[in-house]
């Protein structure tokens, strides 16, 4: 699945504007072929967080790698996800910030989490401006699963504040603050990721036929699950439904902004495989999901050249 990009490795490309991912670029001294094994590392490792992270919240009640196996499948049907870029390192850092939301209802004294994940969420904006958005995420996880405190809240809030604080310090001592005023940009421009429109239609269609199957094994299920698990399935569909306008609000050289959807759904469509009575539906998603991949290889034209 990931075989292609080792066989063609391609350095990062980042915008003039995305000041901080160019600078860890360019501080990293590796070949192409060195930050695409890099990139496949950072993918392996998500997957196997998203599971970790499923277990730890008991998402499903039960012991598997299925949520693990759909991320490295899901993530291998568009070229340009496999390659290290600003997606990637944002997955990394939200999965953790939800990973500490979903804690706080067994935590009494939630403000060091809170303050932890405010300033764990707030670090994608240095990297790309739209994904702000998260601050929204953030909000609402608390108030789905803790009581409103205002002096929770605003710890919280002053957590998610604070790289902006040091960012804007840094660029002051160094005589850069032009620098500060050019990753502040929503620019929405409609970029197609294929130029095949067979593969465009038969993903979408496919991910659509996924998201519905995991959608019925939920409502299957709902009345089952506690209060917290059930607060956290509405939390992580929440996560879903907000990663769609961030990434269609980022522009990237690489098309990776979709990445950022992928970590959601993965742990969404999983629901089909946790499902009891679902043993039939299960067996067609992880074989539809796979001759999906197989379709995407072959039906995708899109050649990833970052200019």
């Amino acid at each position: 699945m990931k075989l292609p990009a080792l066989l063609h490795p391609m350095m990062p490309a980042g915008l003039s504007n995305h000041t901080v991912f160019s600078g860890i670029v360019r501080l990293i001294p590796l070949s192409a072929l060195g930050f695409t094994i890099v990139a496949l590392l950072l993918h392996f490792l998500q997957a196997l967080y998203l599971n970790f992270l499923a277990e730890r919240h008991k998402l499903y009640g039960k012991s598997g790698f299925f949520v693990a196996l759909l991320y490295i499948i899901l993530t291998s049907y568009y070229p340009g996800f496999q390659y290290f870029s600003e997606a990637l390192l944002i997955n990394g850092l939200v999965l953790f910030a939800v990973d500490i939301l979903l804690g706080l209802p067994k935590t009494p004294h939630a403000a060091q989490k809170l303050y932890n994940a405010g300033f764990v969420i707030s670090l994608p904006v240095m990297i790309a401006f739209p994904t702000i958005g998260f601050l929204l995420l953030f909000i609402l996880g608390y108030l789905l699963f803790r009581s409103f405190k205002g002096k929770e809240l605003f710890i919280g809030l002053l957590g998610y504040g604070m790289p902006f604080y040091f960012l804007a310090g840094i660029f002051y001592l160094t005589d850069q603050t032009i620098l500060l005023k050019n990753p502040l940009e929503f620019k929405y421009t409609w970029q197609l990721i294929s130029d095949s429109s067979l593969y465009l239609i038969g993903v979408i269609t496919g991910l659509g036929v996924m998201f519905l199957a995991a959608v019925y094994s939920f409502l299957q299920t709902t009345d089952k699950m506690v209060i917290y698990v059930r607060r956290s399935w509405f939390f992580l569909f929440i996560y879903g439904a907000i990663t769609v306008p961030i990434a269609l609000l980022t522009v990237t050289k690489a098309h990776s902004e979709w990445l950022i959807f992928f970590p959601p759904l993965s742990l969404i469509i999983g629901l089909v495989f946790y499902h009891d009575n679902n043993k039939r539906m299960s067996t067609f998603i992880l074989y539809f999901s796979l001759a999906l991949l197989i379709f995407c290889h072959f039906t995708n034209k899109y050649i990833f050249i970052p200019s």
